[in-house]
């Protein structure tokens, strides 16, 4: 039988963590039965990947046994976004979701803060400062084996480019800027694109007309953080180009996104559909 969660120990350190547990823990909780994860044998880098640079953790343990984790999607400046927060059975509704909660988001707490809700757990979520938002619909591509992307079309004249190698900063953040996602500066903004973060860029000529900013574990998991097109070269193609790019790089990876209602036709003509399921939520750095 569970024990009081005050005798629970809490860490970010996932190198105690072991396949074993994790996967029996995802089972117990829904997250797919354990012979659908590879063997460890099979995949020795996953847990490292899976809790890799651009990730936030936090791991609840009962002696030797997990019994709860959070992880989360951070550039650990602007945005972050909760990608699972999982509590054994046994241990549901006696706080450990509530504490993980409140760990990783106090770590977190100088970012927006990101995450999809079932409708039954949106009440959870509010308790913790996350809200729904109505403007936003929470859309991710299929579960399941899909067909594989073909590479992209790109509209004439445009090229994608995803190596930030040599990336003009005050291009990327007039871009933002145009586009209302402004309020940094160049160099916060290069900072933003660290370990596990990926930039893919949209040229006219050598004009940066567009880019997404995405956050991967490259195993499982991708995140669109932002899709920004400058307002000059919206209506031709080019959003959908670089969604279709994100579809192509990160194919073997469940993507999800929030977007803002009048788009979420583009981001379903490309694979990444809204989810009736699942509720958009968020809230602002606590400054």
């Amino acid at each position: 039988m569970p024990q009081s969660i005050v005798s629970l120990e809490w860490t970010n350190n996932f190198s105690r963590l072991d396949f074993a547990s994790f996967i029996a823990l995802m089972d117990a909780v829904g997250f797919g039965e354990a012979e659908d994860y590879l063997p460890e044998s099979a995949n020795p880098d996953y847990l490292a990947r899976h809790f890799g640079p651009g990730t936030h953790a936090i791991f609840a343990y009962d002696n030797d046994q997990l019994v709860g984790f959070a992880r989360a999607f951070s550039d650990d400046l602007f945005c972050s976004w909760l990608s699972e927060i999982c509590v054994h059975p046994d241990w549901q509704r006696q706080g450990v979701g509530r504490e993980l909660m409140a760990r990783i988001d106090s770590h977190l707490a100088h970012t927006a803060l990101y995450a999809e809700s079932f409708p039954s757990q949106v009440g959870f979520f509010e308790k913790c400062g996350v809200k729904p938002k109505d403007k936003l619909v929470a859309c991710a591509t299929g579960e399941g084996k899909q067909p594989q992307p073909e590479p992209p079309a790109l509209p004439d004249g445009i090229r994608i480019n995803s190596d930030i190698t040599g990336v003009d900063w005050q291009h990327v953040l007039e871009v933002y800027e145009a586009t209302d996602f402004g309020g940094m500066s160049s160099i916060a903004l290069s900072q933003s694109f660290g370990e596990g973060i990926h930039g893919i860029f949209a040229f006219a000529q050598d004009q940066l007309v567009g880019l997404a900013r995405v956050m991967s574990d490259g195993s499982t998991t991708t995140w669109i953080a932002e899709l920004c097109v400058h307002p000059d070269w919206q209506r031709k193609g080019i959003g959908t180009a670089l969604l279709k790019t994100v579809l192509y790089h990160f194919r073997n990876t469940t993507i999800y996104a929030e977007t803002f209602k009048p788009y979420a036709e583009m981001f379903a003509s490309c694979g990444i559909r809204p989810r009736p399921m699942l509720v958009a939520c968020s809230r602002k750095p606590i400054t």
